[in-house]
């Protein structure tokens, strides 16, 4: 994965959650729509300091 994909990425998570929260619908959402992993959006949101809220299947922890 080059570095303008992943700075993509992590714009793309840092946008959707503007208030340091990001509900897990949306980081799946955000998965499928990057094609990423949703373990991968997680591991973005730990770096930023953004918490994953309203967890329905508890891959977000």
């Amino acid at each position: 994965m080059s570095q303008d994909s992943s700075d993509s990425v992590v714009q793309h998570v840092m946008n959707a959650a503007p208030d340091g929260r990001l509900t897990c619908a949306d980081a799946l959402r955000l998965a499928a729509m990057l094609n990423r992993s949703p373990l991968e959006i997680s591991r973005i949101a730990n770096q930023h300091k953004i918490k994953i809220v309203s967890c329905q299947l508890g891959c977000f922890k």
